[in-house]
């Protein structure tokens, strides 16, 4: 699928008839991932996607937009093809930053994907709206500013971060289709209440350290956020990926991101 430029749709052409019950989503963030400045970390990316064995997986911090569709490229098997979609939510710093899901044509189908603007979120959105054994679904990824020093319009980066969960609260309270899986980097702890400090009743979430060393830090978290009647009727097993590691130029061991990917499987979808 082409990189997308506005709020527009790209349908898949993929039509499967699909047959399994369950759904398995990933979220990573895959630090400056490039195809071009360090092969042997995108090797390792694709390498260490395969072994995760999801349906869908979101990727932030993609540095170039061609990376999604050699990923879904060197996934892709006689039995199992696998498609990208990219989308530029930053264009602020030296290097565009591109959102990225990548899926098995085999597990979802009849896919339309979208991104745009929305305030007050930093990054713009990017949606993947597909069908799963004829249900209708969104998977939304994210990445929020990191809650840290300041930055140059002397409004904290924690204040851009409580604005996002903020308006992602909104987001959720007026969403009417039952089958939302919002994923990404969050930046935050917790996701679990709104503006006024009150429960978000509607929707349950699974947390997750971003960092795998000794000092975690207690407020950056990647995160599975769904609705609770998803929660309850489909019994979600989540798991956090060990540590992924490559072998650079110099075969030096170096870690592939300062964040492990993390894993949910859905029952009976």
């Amino acid at each position: 699928m082409d990189n997308l430029s506005q709020q527009m749709g790209s349908i898949s052409l993929t039509s499967t008839t699909l047959t399994s019950t369950t759904l398995t989503l990933c979220s990573w963030n895959v630090q400056k991932l490039s195809e071009t400045s360090n092969p042997q970390k995108f090797q390792a990316v694709a390498n260490t996607i395969r072994s995760l064995n999801c349906d869908i997986i979101a990727l932030q911090e993609v540095s170039t937009e061609t990376a999604g569709g050699l990923l879904a490229n060197q996934l892709s098997t006689t039995t199992d093809e696998w498609s990208a979609d990219s989308y530029v939510v930053n264009t602020t710093g030296v290097v565009k930053e591109y959102s990225v899901f990548l899926w098995k044509n085999t597990s979802i189908s009849d896919v339309l994907s979208r991104g745009y603007k929305h305030d007050p979120f930093n990054r713009e959105l990017h949606h993947l709206d597909f069908k799963h054994n004829a249900k209708s679904m969104t998977a939304i990824n994210f990445h929020f500013r990191a809650r840290k020093s300041k930055i140059t319009d002397s409004v904290s980066q924690k204040v851009i971060n409580d604005r996002e969960q903020d308006a992602l609260y909104g987001l959720f309270q007026n969403w009417s289709d039952q089958y939302l899986f919002a994923v990404g980097d969050f930046n935050c702890y917790p996701m679990s209440f709104s503006p006024q400090g009150q429960m978000m009743t509607n929707y349950s979430q699974l947390l997750y350290p971003r960092m795998y060393t000794n000092t975690i830090q207690d407020d950056c978290y990647d995160n599975v956020l769904v609705s609770t009647d998803v929660r309850a009727s489909h019994s979600p097993v989540p798991s956090v990926n060990n540590p992924a590691y490559y072998y650079d130029a110099q075969n030096t061991r170096k870690e592939i991101s300062d964040h492990r990917s993390i894993k949910v499987t859905f029952h009976k979808m």
